[in-house]
């Protein structure tokens, strides 16, 4: 059930869904699932930008509760500072991540995956510059509309 007022449970269970996709992808049964994998990732990236973007306010609007272990002020706001520059920058680099993301999304909604692959080149067709020509594959798995 997921938990949306707590934001340590929430990290915790996207870690864990994390964890899980990383199992689910060290191979693809049917590469027509790379396309929703990208996809995901792609939304899933837009959505980690937007909790850099607030857990760096947040160290920012708690400022004046900031304390280091010792309890200084002065170190524990230019602690919290740090850590909010350092995830705005994050921040940049998952919409950097969510552009490149997006864009092999789009080539891979391009790719129709076919259930066998075509047969190599032979030596009689190497003088028509490797074109071979090939009937169509008797079953499509997927052909996503490019978009």
């Amino acid at each position: 059930m997921p938990t949306l007022t707590n934001p340590q449970h929430a990290a915790e269970d996207a870690a864990e869904a994390m964890r899980n996709l990383v199992f689910a992808t060290r191979s693809f049964v049917d590469p027509c699932d790379t396309y929703w994998v990208v996809s995901d990732l792609a939304a899933t990236t837009r959505r980690m930008e937007q909790v850099a973007i607030q857990v760096a306010s947040a160290h920012r609007e708690k400022l004046h509760l900031a304390h280091d272990y010792n309890g200084s002020t002065a170190v524990g706001e230019v602690k919290a500072l740090t850590a909010a520059a350092h995830l705005r920058r994050v921040a940049d680099l998952l919409r950097q991540a969510h552009t490149s993301l997006d864009l092999a999304a789009k080539h891979s909604g391009c790719i129709a995956w076919y259930d066998t692959v075509p047969p190599a080149p032979n030596r009689h067709t190497a003088n028509t510059g490797g074109a071979v020509p090939l009937s169509p594959p008797s079953k499509v798995r997927s052909r996503l509309t490019c978009r």
